[in-house]
């Protein structure tokens, strides 16, 4: 079993007990930013029906989740841009639960922020018999 084995099995166990939650694999902020949206149902145009601004979708999910609650899922995470990590940390500082999974995470931004448990790849016991 690897990590995104176990994320994804968070991931279906949180959906199937009825937790509004969001996985998520590596894209560009943009990308992620409009799923996030979309879940939480933020429009991505604006009154003139333009796409809003990353900055923009950043402030309204913000705002959405200072009031909702929701899970957010990342799949290798250390792939992430780290403007993008530093905006999650706002969304973890409004108290958004977010499961980050990384191989080596960097030892900074909002790594250092969130709560590490590190797996060690288990050794094949039969092939040691």
């Amino acid at each position: 079993m690897g990590k995104t084995y176990l994320v994804r099995q968070v991931w279906e166990r949180l959906l199937s007990d009825g937790v509004t939650c969001e996985y998520f694999e590596p894209a560009t902020p943009k990308t992620i930013l409009m799923a996030i949206a979309d879940m939480a149902g933020v429009d991505i145009k604006n009154l003139e029906g333009r796409s809003k601004t990353v900055e923009v979708l950043k402030q309204e999910l913000i705002q959405w989740f200072s009031v909702n609650r929701a899970v957010l899922i990342f799949d290798d995470a250390h792939y992430l841009e780290v403007k993008f990590r530093l905006w999650l940390k706002k969304l973890k500082d409004v108290g958004v639960p977010i499961l980050l999974a990384a191989t080596n995470p960097p030892r900074t931004d909002l790594f250092i922020y969130v709560p590490r448990i590190e797996l060690k790849p288990w050794r094949n016991i039969r092939s040691e018999t």
